[in-house]
């Protein structure tokens, strides 16, 4: 199955119930984004979550695969220990939403 992962905030919105359906995750370290990353938090909370084993990453472990990329970016593969339910994904939400107040948005977006 293919999730389809939100990355543009102002264009997606939070971060996706999709989530609960990936058993394997890739995340890049550091995080990387295409636009600066205030408007790409959808992709930074999760991202980061993964890296430090908290929040939706609590759920997850490195599988020790790791490839090397350009400039020092690794792409690093986690497989899914428990499954993400509906609280988690609220939850996460939530945190994404303190994260875009955070860098100057409110709640419809707006700086």
């Amino acid at each position: 199955m293919n999730a389809k992962m939100p990355d543009v905030d102002a264009v997606d919105g939070p971060p996706s119930a999709d989530l609960k359906d990936c058993t394997i995750m890739i995340v890049g370290d550091p995080v990387q984004t295409h636009l600066n990353s205030d408007d790409q938090q959808t992709v930074v909370v999760p991202s980061r979550e993964m890296l430090m084993g908290q929040g939706i990453g609590a759920k997850f472990r490195r599988t020790g695969e790791v490839f090397h990329l350009e400039k020092g970016v690794s792409a690093v593969v986690f497989e899914r220990l428990a499954p993400l339910d509906d609280a988690d994904i609220a939850a996460l939400q939530e945190r994404w939403r303190a994260a875009r107040a955070a860098v100057g948005f409110d709640e419809a977006g707006r700086p």
